[in-house]
């Protein structure tokens, strides 16, 4: 494999390696904002069914309140009445006590409401309790690591693609240029820019007669 094919063979698993990185990082961000908002959404949900059951609480312990201010006027009016009218003993006892019978006939009424009420906001807590569970299993799905051997392995593949491309536009023996910079051309005597060399004689002064 050539310099720049193992080159481009190291980028590459790098950069995948890098991508899936960043990838696992985004959708771990991702999953804890998700489950700090489901988390305060169950919150929100269970203080409403709450604050639902107290107003409910509420009200009933009016209605019982109500209902024995009235049964108590409805008593001492029987009794004025019974004795205007000349009415005493049993059938004045009869009177006092179907009045009795109906304060706590609607009491029970409103009791076992509120019962049925409460038991109804228990299965709902516990509902939302069961469903947010679900909700964030779903959200915490298992982050997918950065597959190094795999990224290895095709920046190889990737590397050997790009030798054949080499080889094939017939760069073969690609090198790696050595450290310091190109060498410049050379001239060899062999060169059309060599002037040849002749004999030289050197030059003799004529000797006298």
């Amino acid at each position: 494999m050539t310099w720049v094919a193992t080159t481009i063979a190291v980028l590459s698993a790098a950069g995948t390696i890098y991508g899936q990185q960043q990838a696992a990082d985004a959708q771990e961000e991702a999953q804890e904002n998700a489950s700090i908002r489901e988390r305060q959404r169950q919150l929100a949900e269970m203080s409403s069914m709450r604050t639902k059951q107290r107003f409910e609480q509420i009200a009933m312990s009016q209605k019982l309140q109500v209902n024995a201010l009235k049964a108590k006027e409805a008593r001492a009016t029987s009794k004025a009445a019974g004795a205007s009218a000349g009415i005493t003993g049993q059938l004045l006892t009869d009177i006092l006590d179907s009045t009795s019978r109906e304060e706590a006939n609607y009491s029970y009424s409103v009791l076992r409401n509120q019962q049925l009420a409460n038991i109804n906001t228990a299965i709902g807590l516990e509902n939302s309790t069961q469903q947010s569970k679900a909700n964030l299993l779903r959200i915490n799905q298992p982050i997918a690591q950065p597959d190094y051997f795999g990224a290895i392995l095709s920046g190889a593949q990737t590397g050997i693609s790009m030798s054949s491309g080499l080889k094939d536009a017939g760069i073969t023996g690609a090198k790696k240029p050595p450290a310091g910079g190109g060498g410049g051309a050379s001239f060899q005597s062999s060169s059309p820019f060599s002037t040849p060399q002749t004999s030289y004689t050197p030059f003799s002064a004529p000797t006298s007669l």
